[in-house]
């Protein structure tokens, strides 16, 4: 790699984003994302936007700098592949759901701390267990915890490659377990313990969130997060993988914090910097911001949404 490349790949990120869905609200929420993070806002510290098309369909019309990766079925395990990890180029990559977008202040944030704990999952939503029992617990406040939802999770590009090269019991066993738990592997296959930020406010807009608070919504929005007994679910397959890897998950109560900018602040450092309590649930609610539900939250998107495309 010439040093030219190299430069220009030092302090930016990938952001990998996988979807499936071609009808509903979140083909608009992915449009949303990828909008942004193509724009020049971003421009200095996005390097690439890669979407996994986690779908034999066809999947909806990207514009032209995002990466497509098609796959031949539907699998979680598809957001950890060998092949993805060819295509990224950056150390850092920001793996996102497709229902959350994460703004420049937060990226930064978790950059930041990544780049000091750069073998451990960093990122703001977490889950904790209690030895084979999974707990559904947000954990907003500061509390010890197992486990970074990939929702938003930065991590370096090794873990992909470490994840493809896992037994193939493993990966049937995420696909063929209701729950299809890829991001408690993700956590466990790891020894060091994951990494929690506090993110700047208002840096997170958590689309799911905000449309399924309507029941009348829920349907519409889908996500596995709306399985019935998830919790249930989820101590299930948390059981087969500390049986697997032979070992319970690494808990920890660690946490990072940063100014509005995305600057560090030092664990535990938020208090003294901006006045607010880390361990109020009000501090961690602040992350989210608004949500325009009366656009956002529309029945109707889809693919004549795409259409209307701001690219």
């Amino acid at each position: 790699m010439g040093m030219g490349l190299r430069a220009d790949l030092l302090g930016k990120v990938t952001v990998v984003i996988t979807s499936s869905t071609t009808e509903g609200f979140r083909p608009h929420w992915l449009r949303l994302s990828v909008a942004q993070y193509l724009s020049k806002d971003y421009a200095t510290l996005v390097r690439k936007v890669i979407l996994v098309w986690n779908d034999r369909a066809k999947p909806p019309v990207m514009p032209e700098a995002v990466t497509v990766l098609q796959m031949a079925n539907s699998s979680l395990n598809n957001r950890w592949t060998k092949s993805l990890f060819d295509m990224i180029q950056t150390d850092a990559v920001l793996n996102l759901d497709d229902d959350v977008f994460v703004n420049k202040a937060g990226i930064i944030c978790m950059f930041n701390w990544w780049s000091t704990h750069r073998d451990r999952l960093v990122g703001p939503f977490v889950r904790k267990n209690h030895g084979k029992e999974y707990s559904q617990d947000e954990l907003f406040g500061k509390h010890p915890y197992s486990m970074v939802l990939p929702k938003v999770v930065m991590l370096d590009r090794l873990h992909h490659a470490r994840y493809a090269k896992l037994r193939k019991t493993v990966h049937s066993y995420v696909d063929t377990q209701s729950a299809h738990c890829d991001d408690i592997v993700l956590n466990a296959m790891n020894r060091e313990a994951p990494f929690r930020t506090l993110l700047p406010t208002g840096s997170v807009t958590d689309y799911f969130s905000a449309c399924s608070k309507s029941k009348s919504l829920r349907v519409t929005t889908g996500g596995l997060g709306l399985q019935d007994s998830r919790e249930n679910l989820r101590s299930e397959c948390l059981k087969w993988i500390i049986d697997y890897f032979k070992r319970d998950l690494n808990a920890t109560s660690e946490l990072g914090t940063c100014d509005a900018d995305g600057a560090m602040l030092g664990v535990g450092g938020l208090k003294a910097a901006t006045g607010a309590d880390e361990s109020s649930e009000s501090t961690w609610m602040a992350m989210r911001s608004a949500v325009d539900e009366s656009s956002t939250c529309t029945e109707g998107f889809g693919h004549g949404d795409l259409l209307r495309r701001p690219w």
